[in-house]
Formats: C-alpha cells, structure tokens, sequence
C-alpha cells in the first residue's frame, strides 16, 4: 500500500531480543530510501519448574527453574526474578543446600537458577513459579515419611478401668518418622507392659503395625486397684508411654477374713 510492502509471516525463534529494521523506498526506484526504522522486539518470557517426586520427609532435594520464551528457548539476557509458592504444608525453599536461609522467590541471571527443598510433612501438593509478567508454571511433589524412628499413642487407653475388666478403650499406637509422619510402609511389633504399678497387664499385650500405621490392642487389663501407666516399645523405635489409668475395685464377689480370731479363748469373756 502506498509502496510500501511487508511480510506478514516473520517469525522469531531465537532465545535473544531481536531488531528488525523496515525501510520504505519509492516505487521503480530501488536505492531511493524515503525512510526507515527500527522496532526492537522483546522476546515473551516465560517459566518452568522441574523436579524429581516422591521425596522423602526432611531431605534436601533440588529443583530446576527456568525463564523461557514462547518457543521453549531459554532465555539467557537480563535478570528475571521468580516468586515460588506451595500448596503443601510445611514445604519450604531455601537458598542454597545448607537450608540456612528460607527464600520466597528466585534471581535467573543466566535463564536458569537451581532452587533447594526441604518438606517435613508428608502429603502432595502443587508448586508454583511467578514472573514479573504474572505468567506461571506449576509441578507437583509429594513428600513421604522417613524411617520410623518413634512410636505414639494416637488413642490413649481409658483412663478410668475397674480392676480385672478389660479397658473400655484400648490403645492404639503409631509408628512415626522424626517428624511425625505416620509411617505405614513396614509391619512393627510393638509390645506393652506396666510402666507404673506393682502388678502385671494382662491380655495380649503385643499387637503388629497394620497398613493404616497402628497397632491396635484388644483385651488389655489389670487386676489390681491402683494407678498404672503402660509403655510401649518397639525394636529400635523410642518407646511412649500412656497417660495416668485409674483402676478401682471390682464389684464385691466375695468375703475375706482380714484378722483371725484368737486361736484360744476363756468362756464368757471377750
């Protein structure tokens, strides 16, 4: 139009900032340059976020981000920055591998920037990196328990008992992480004894570590009125122990003699 034409088709696929320089010329008149310009053409940024998942529960692990353009190139020129958030619950990003300094957002001097993780909560959830265009790219991670390293008591047993009945709430006890991520992946024998009292528990007092992560005992109980707690130990594992019990008397069953009479008396005399 006007002598003037144009290529609608031009197209970058460079990872750099390009100029393009348009001259108008007249028309039958080759090196007659009526005017130019220049248009500098910045490339649109964008990101990503790789990593590895599952992880595990209070290990370090290490991401990837990346400032891209539209067709995948990285973007190597200027500094971007990107904010990183989480929906997993005590995720945390840190500087560098020593976990010293938390950080909510990234620098990418050179288009790429290795990011550090530590997640002390087992569960899933999405992360998420931000530009300074608001474009945003998501990963999802999941944390696993670590090794069980204690137990706990996730049901306490009653704590009001009569003596020789079996608890109206039996214990349940959990195998945990140092964390105290409920570890489900390993079959732990977790045994139970009198921790306080002066008499023996009575009933099966072992019970096995199921796919939910608790040992659930049946038919525990005391014959002795007295306050009692019980511990529970596993192989390896440090062991808890339950709150207070108060076991009262059972109904009355039967008579006792609690002092004997005299072996030898005199008649009519007391």
């Amino acid at each position: 139009t006007n002598g003037l034409v144009y290529d609608p088709n031009i197209t970058l696929t460079a990872a750099t900032d390009a100029t393009i320089k348009a001259v108008a010329i007249k028309k039958d008149m080759v090196d007659s340059i009526v005017t130019s310009a220049e248009y500098v053409i910045n490339i649109a940024a964008g990101c990503d976020i790789s990593m590895a998942s599952p992880q595990a529960a209070g290990m370090v692990f290490t991401g990837r981000l990346r400032a891209l353009d539209a067709q995948g190139n990285v973007i190597a020129a200027g500094v971007r920055t990107l904010v990183i958030s989480s929906t997993l619950d005590g995720l945390q990003f840190y500087k560098d591998s020593s976990c010293a300094e938390p950080v909510t957002a990234y620098t990418l001097a050179s288009g790429v920037c290795d990011i550090y993780c530590k997640g002390l909560k087992a569960g899933s959830g999405k992360i998420t990196v931000a530009d300074e265009n608001g474009k945003t790219a998501s990963a999802y991670i999941t944390i696993t328990p670590a090794a069980a390293a204690r137990l706990a008591l996730s049901t306490q047993p009653a704590q009001n008992a009569t003596a020789g009945a079996i608890f109206t709430r039996q214990p349940v006890v959990e195998a945990q992480d140092a964390y105290g991520n409920v570890v489900k992946t390993a079959e732990i024998t977790v045994a139970a004894k009198i921790k306080t009292g002066a008499g023996e528990l009575l009933g099966f007092t072992t019970a096995g570590t199921g796919a939910n992560g608790g040992a659930k005992f049946t038919d525990l109980k005391y014959n002795i009125a007295q306050d009692i707690t019980i511990e529970f130990t596993a192989a390896g594992l440090t062991p808890v122990e339950s709150e207070r019990i108060s076991v009262a008397p059972a109904a009355a069953a039967k008579l006792a003699m609690v002092t004997q009479p005299s072996e030898l008396a005199v008649a009519a005399v007391a």
